[in-house]
């Protein structure tokens, strides 16, 4: 699955949530942001790593179940950082400028 196919049905599946529920599509949109921005590949590139998919939906989860832990300490869920940390090419000598 890409990050562009998701449906807020089966992300609900994922984070044991109704779909329904409001708080779901503002913390996947955040999410997919932050996958994004971390790794510095716009949408369609990250669309061609499947394995992007697992630190969104970490991240959707944590945003949902743990607000706090994505403001206060710094730390990152580190299964998402573990996946993400694959893909940082704004890191690499010539990658994209922010």
């Amino acid at each position: 699955m890409k990050l562009s196919e998701m449906t807020m049905e089966h992300l609900a599946q994922w984070c044991h949530v109704e779909a329904a529920d409001v708080r779901l599509a503002t913390a996947w949109d955040a999410a997919v942001a932050a996958v994004l921005g971390i790794t510095g590949l716009n949408l369609e590139e990250a669309d061609k790593r499947a394995d992007l998919i697992f630190p969104a939906i970490a991240f959707t989860s944590d945003m949902i179940y743990n607000p706090g832990a994505q403001i206060s300490g710094g730390a990152v869920n580190k299964v998402a950082e573990s996946f993400i940390s694959l893909h940082d090419h704004n890191l690499l000598p010539g990658g994209p400028v922010t």
